[in-house]
Order: C-alpha cells, then structure tokens, then sequence
C-alpha cells in the first residue's frame, strides 16, 4: 500500500470516528436533558410554575 493509500484511509479513519463522536456528543447531551432535576417536577407543580409567571413583562424590567 502505498502512503497516499495510507493517508487516504487514515483521513477516512478520522472522518468516520469524527462523525461518531458527534453523533455520541448529541445522544449524551439529549440524555443528560431528559435526566434534568426540572423533568422530576409533577406535571401539576409545573403547571402551576407557569400558571404564575407574567408573560408579558420584559424580564430585565423586574
């Protein structure tokens, strides 16, 4: 084999891995999300979060 076959498969090698670790960066990340404390909360507790919060006025006016 020669060296550019070599360095063509080892870009192949690195390219393929690449995509592995961003595809496994994305389910770790998603994961980690469903597992938030904030997920935890009953349904009715976080209707009740929203239920009180105003909406309308601009956050940095509080």
């Amino acid at each position: 084999m020669s060296t550019s076959n070599e360095l063509e498969e080892v870009d192949r090698i690195i390219a393929m891995l690449t995509y592995q670790r961003a595809q496994l960066t994305q389910t770790s990340d998603l994961q980690k999300t469903l597992l938030s404390p904030i997920r935890k909360l009953p349904p009715g507790i976080m209707s009740e979060i929203f239920r009180f919060a105003n909406w309308e006025v601009d956050p940095y006016q509080r």
